[in-house]
């Protein structure tokens, strides 16, 4: 097969992903630890770009990559590359939500039923010697309503995972109308924050949705119990949220993202120092961005990205 052209991989994907591009005639140039900047004569041959969220493409990068059709994201957020650049340039930006979206769903659900039965919590008292029934009783969710905003995806998917679970789905999505299947009600952000005992952010990371999820926000939600945050950091101020669960507005928080996080979603444990009352809370599980990750869902991020970078090549 002739060969197409060059890949800069910036990230380690998926082996099978990069198998697969080189028999179909592409050649890899793997640079998962160069700094970009060095990086110019293989940005200017690349036709497609691998990445994770190690590195941002920023317009003046994209602007080297003279050669370039596809950038490929081995995730699901794009907001490490600037797609409104990319796409005015004719460069098409490809995510792979769909293969990582029902771990992120079933992580979003376990932290959820943890917290609603207080199942870490518990756990760590029998470590260290109390065997406390009384006081961690569990609060069922069923006959609950729970509230999506964002209906990705990932919220899509929380959603199905629910369906058995007995409670009231009800989402919000600014950007999407008639989304919703026949068990999720459709509503306006004014009833989810009404209605809402439960509320599971599933949004994309932007401009306009940085802190999106505040003090003043959470003022309207009378009836929440518990707070989830499973898509971006910095789209929820984890300081207003606490504070809401210190003076017990809320009775949880369960969070698999903070707004310390740097763009490549990485935190060193020194950054972790300021938030040591949020750590250390018995109401409060923080897990370190790990929702969509699992042994599955790596292959088939793979495989989705595969599948959407042949479709972009049999148009060219």
């Amino acid at each position: 097969m002739a060969t197409r052209s060059w890949i800069l991989a910036l990230d380690p994907t998926d082996s099978e992903l990069e198998a697969s591009l080189v028999k179909e005639g592409y050649k890899i140039d793997r640079k998962y630890s160069e700094n970009i900047a060095d990086l110019e004569n293989n940005l200017a041959r690349a036709k497609g770009i691998l990445v994770r969220s190690r590195v941002r493409l920023n317009k003046a990068i994209l602007g080297k990559a003279v050669n370039l059709k596809w950038i490929g994201r081995l995730g699901a957020g794009l907001e490490n590359i600037d797609v409104n650049f990319a796409l005015k340039n004719g460069i098409s930006c490809l995510n792979a939500a769909e293969g990582n979206q029902n771990s992120l769903a079933e992580h979003t659900l376990g932290i959820l039923l943890n917290l609603a039965h207080r199942i870490s919590l518990s756990n760590s008292e029998v470590r260290s010697g109390k065997w406390r029934r009384k006081e961690n009783i569990g609060w069922e969710i069923k006959g609950s309503t729970i509230g999506i905003i964002g209906f990705g995806p990932m919220g899509a998917s929380f959603a199905s995972i629910l369906q058995s679970m007995g409670v009231n789905i009800i989402a919000h999505d600014k950007y999407l109308k008639d989304f919703s299947p026949s068990y999720v009600q459709e509503v306006d952000l004014q009833t989810l924050q009404s209605q809402s005992d439960i509320i599971s952010i599933h949004l994309p990371l932007s401009q306009e949705n940085i802190n999106f999820i505040n003090g003043p926000f959470l003022d309207k939600c009378k009836k929440l119990k518990i707070l989830l945050n499973t898509s971006r950091g910095k789209i929820l101020n984890t300081k207003d949220a606490l504070n809401n669960l210190l003076e017990n507005k809320i009775n949880a928080l369960g969070l698999d993202v903070i707004d310390l996080e740097s763009n490549s979603l990485e935190l060193e444990r020194n950054d972790l120092h300021s938030y040591n009352e949020l750590i250390n809370h018995p109401r409060v599980i923080l897990t370190p961005h790990i929702g969509g990750w699992s042994q599955q869902s790596f292959p088939r991020m793979g495989s989705v990205l595969l599948k959407k970078i042949r479709e972009v090549d049999s148009l060219m």
